[in-house]
């Protein structure tokens, strides 16, 4: 076992575990001691790496198994690779297929460019100078993965864990693919060979350029499928819009009838103030104006988006004896968008209604909307009370509705549109109270809120 077989075994696995960190990193959940674990993972997967001295060794006379067992090990150490993640991250299958697929196709380029083509084809003088060609290794794959994440990496942050449908056929598909890749990869190298050995005597140039077009034409299928991921997930999107202009309609319209119904009943109140004595005139206004002022519900948070949302749900809670409790200044969250906002806490706000709505007794129709900074932090929190028995998928508790998805995409978006601020949310259920808290930093650099300060 020379210097240079470990250097290449070696260079294979930190390749393909350097370009798999590149497509899991951007916003996959790390486990607890990440640090550790990826020390720890590394070091197992450059502990296995050596043991194909002994595949390198063997004397396998039947060709075709000699072809089996070397693909196959390569196989074998790409999943080891794909392990690593699994132990360092918490991912689905159809990501981590993402990140193999993706992962030896990037390494894969810079080998057969550097290895191949150009340390065993153009100039084999390197070989005999290992530092040398260490730095030209660590060089040329530093440029290629520093393209591949710019690239890459923004449609993976804004996607998240959804680059594949979770499908058995689907991750089937993807397994096969990645092993053909494998396999195809390897069949290049042998006629890059002629079927030679080292030192190759007359290099193939033209299979060695086939087969880094093989591996770029793979890693633009996988940036072609995130594309149609993120046009599906603009189609979601646009769903959920519609159906919440459709329930934005009906409470829009539920509050016109009841204000229409009010102005209706002063209307005929009025009318009977002029049969009344001044006394009885004085006692009649005064009974009109407190129920005036109980309609007037308008509440000022320092934010003109937020007061929109608080006004238009408080007068429904009011109809439907529902007591929302208001509290706090929301005027650091002008960084974010208009649109976010609305979805962020519409969503909240709609959610605790629901779930108040299922009591029949006022005591527990109480929602408790509060809004706290601390620091460069803004917290909100929703507390209400629900009843039955939530269960978690994902982290985000399995809706009760009749429309699984739908439902289930309104606290999604609420921890997607948190995420893309670089905050959080999280969920409790004690004693019978849900809480939801979200948690947004507040950038140093909003000129806009510096400018109001």
């Amino acid at each position: 076992m020379d210097t240079l077989f470990i250097v290449e075994e070696w260079r294979f696995i930190l390749e393909l575990l350097c370009a798999e960190f590149i497509f899991v990193t951007p916003s996959a959940r790390k486990r607890p001691r990440f640090v550790l674990r990826a020390a720890a993972g590394v070091a197992v997967c450059m502990a296995i790496a050596l043991l194909y001295w002994f595949i390198w060794e063997a004397s396998i006379t039947v060709y075709a198994v000699n072809m089996v067992a070397h693909i196959g090990w390569y196989i074998f150490m790409t999943g080891c690779s794909m392990a690593c993640m699994v132990f360092c991250y918490r991912i689905s299958p159809g990501w981590l297929l993402f990140c193999g697929i993706a992962g030896y196709a990037l390494q894969h380029v810079e080998y057969v460019a550097v290895n191949e083509i150009f340390a065993l084809g153009i100039c084999p003088q390197i070989l005999g100078n290992v530092p040398l060609y260490i730095a030209l290794i660590a060089g040329t794959y530093a440029a290629v993965c520093v393209c591949a994440a710019l690239i890459f990496r923004p449609k993976l942050k804004a996607l998240g864990d959804i680059p594949f449908a979770k499908k058995p056929v689907a991750l089937c598909f993807y397994s096969l693919l990645l092993a053909m890749l494998i396999a195809s990869a390897f069949m290049a190298q042998l006629l890059f060979h002629n079927g030679g050995g080292k030192p190759v005597q007359n290099p193939n140039y033209i299979a060695g350029i086939a087969d880094i077009f093989n591996c770029v034409f793979v890693l633009i299928i996988m940036y072609a499928s995130l594309n149609v991921r993120e046009r599906d997930r603009r189609n979601d999107i646009i769903n959920q819009m519609l159906i919440a202009s459709a329930e934005s309609y009906r409470v829009k319209k539920e509050t016109i009838d009841i204000i229409n119904s009010k102005c209706h009943d002063l209307k005929h109140q009025i009318g009977a103030l002029r049969t009344l004595s001044p006394e009885e005139q004085r006692s009649r206004i005064d009974e009109i104006e407190k129920r005036i002022m109980f309609y007037d519900l308008s509440v000022d948070t320092g934010n003109e988006v937020i007061n929109t949302i608080i006004a238009e749900k408080m007068l429904y809670c009011t109809e439907n004896n529902i007591r929302l409790y208001v509290s706090g200044n929301g005027k650091k969250l002008g960084f974010m968008d208009t649109v976010d906002l609305f979805t962020l806490l519409g969503n909240a706000l709609d959610n605790a209604v629901e779930s108040v709505m299922r009591f029949n007794s006022g005591d527990r129709r109480v929602i408790n909307f509060a809004m706290e900074e601390q620091g460069d932090i803004m917290l909100i929190r929703m507390d209400n009370y629900y009843e039955g028995e939530i269960s978690f998928v994902n982290g985000l508790p399995r809706t009760s509705k009749g429309d699984n998805y739908y439902h289930g995409f309104g606290l999604s978006s609420i921890r997607k549109i948190a995420e893309k601020y670089d905050g959080g949310i999280s969920i409790g259920t004690d004693g019978g109270i849900f809480t939801l808290q979200i948690v947004l930093p507040v950038p140093a650099a909003d000129d806009r809120l510096k400018a109001e300060e």
